[in-house]
């Protein structure tokens, strides 16, 4: 500004920048390093772990008048399960039903459950039941979601996926879930690089 002469009064002023480094400027200019590759698979067969996310709210209301979505995804077979919610509480019913199919129609019980740290994942009746039932809880770090990636990634493809489709189809945003179990309907019959050429129903 003063060697502009942008600004009245400061015409005559002498200001010398040296080379030192501002503490205030390199801290308002950092950025957080990239966590690429954080996550590396070891499970070894479907139900060592299952990775959970919450998305919402929606901005606009499902037909069913659904806010959220949650999404479950196998670590192994890459096999998705997404659910609509109208609340937040209703997860940990969800869950549990949940639980109660897949390990009924697969015969394997559930080991790890891999979560963020939000409030509908880290009461304590949830954690209760998981420990009771000998399920490890794996909770990310604060502020780091890249550390659920898993669940994190899926969840911002398969939005972009629904605003793609509606926009394609000319639908109304209300028909956002309808769309949400299409494009997961076509995911799990996808092959996966890390199933070795099978698709997620077929594990």
């Amino acid at each position: 500004m003063c060697k502009n002469k942008s600004v009245k009064g400061l015409e005559k002023v002498n200001i010398k920048i040296g080379n030192e480094s501002c503490i205030a400027c390199n801290v308002g200019k950092a950025t957080r390093t990239s966590l690429k590759n954080v996550y590396k698979r070891v499970t070894k067969s479907v139900l060592d772990k299952v990775h959970m996310d919450l998305w919402g709210p929606a901005p606009v209301n499902s037909l069913g008048g659904s806010k959220y979505f949650l999404s479950i995804i196998d670590d192994f077979s890459r096999k998705i399960d997404v659910f609509t919610l109208k609340s937040k509480s209703e997860v940990f019913s969800i869950f549990k039903e949940y639980l109660s199919r897949v390990q009924r129609e697969l015969g394997r019980k559930l080991k790890s459950v891999r979560t963020d740290n939000g409030m509908e994942f880290c009461h304590k009746d949830f954690e209760t039941f998981l420990r009771n039932l000998g399920i490890r809880i794996e909770r990310t770090s604060f502020y780091t979601p890249e550390l659920n990636g898993i669940a994190e990634r899926f969840n911002r493809s398969s939005v972009e996926a629904v605003r793609t489709m509606l926009q394609d189809s000319g639908l109304q945003p209300r028909f956002w879930a309808k769309a949400l179990h299409a494009y997961v309907h076509t995911k799990n019959r996808c092959s996966h690089k890390l199933t070795e050429g099978k698709t997620p129903m077929e594990i």
